[in-house]
């Protein structure tokens, strides 16, 4: 089932529902994201076609967002659903959420507003949306769309909260990136299809992590 969450209080040895509070009616992808706070253990956060939020360890969520997505859509599949949270590690309040069908979204305040940060980026499955270690401004984006046979960027970073976008990607072949991290010194770290590449410029060189 799309959405089932378990969670458990004794180290894996048995796990309970977990979704009290989130609507049933709403849509959920094959990999529905969910994600801590930074700040507390208690706070996480999980996304249907909206944002929820829970500050009770998943006792009942409520939803902090409207339809963040472009859904419904026809087919055979659940689309039109949140796949990627980042919750700023400098400001709890400042919340990036990335879809399936190419939206980006920011709240600086908790989830009470949100903006569509969506223009300026290829219209392909967000796969990670990540918030810099360094300054809360700062968002890092990554796209899928291979099966679309165009060269188009698959990385992207905002300084300016994702009102502009720039495409960090342009050394890179033309392949899926499924997810990015940020190590505390600011090095960047895509996976992608072809393996682990690295890049400790902002993305302006990336080289192939390791060796073999």
């Amino acid at each position: 089932q799309y959405g089932a969450l378990g969670k458990s209080t004794n180290n894996g040895n048995s796990f309970s529902n977990a979704t009290n509070g989130i609507s049933g009616g709403d849509r959920k992808n094959w990999d529905t994201p969910i994600t801590f706070d930074p700040t507390s253990s208690q706070t996480l956060y999980y996304g249907t076609n909206r944002l929820y939020k829970t500050t009770n360890a998943a006792g009942n969520w409520a939803a902090i967002s409207p339809d963040l997505t472009d859904g419904p859509h026809t087919g055979n599949l659940t689309y039109g659903t949140i796949t990627t949270i980042s919750v700023s590690p400098l400001d709890n309040e400042i919340i990036f959420v990335g879809t399936d069908d190419g939206k980006a979204w920011v709240t600086q305040n908790g989830g009470s507003n949100w903006v569509d940060i969506s223009a300026g980026v290829p219209n392909r499955w967000v796969t990670k949306i990540l918030a810099s270690k360094e300054n809360a401004n700062t968002v890092y984006l990554t796209l899928s769309g291979y099966k679309f046979g165009e060269s188009i960027g698959h990385v992207y970073r905002s300084i300016d909260f994702g009102n502009t976008w720039i495409d960090i990607s342009t050394s890179l072949p033309d392949i899926p990136v499924n997810d990015i991290e940020q190590d505390n010194f600011g090095n960047l770290f895509l996976a992608t299809d072809i393996g682990v590449l690295a890049s400790d410029n902002e993305g302006a060189t990336w080289t192939v992590l390791g060796e073999n």
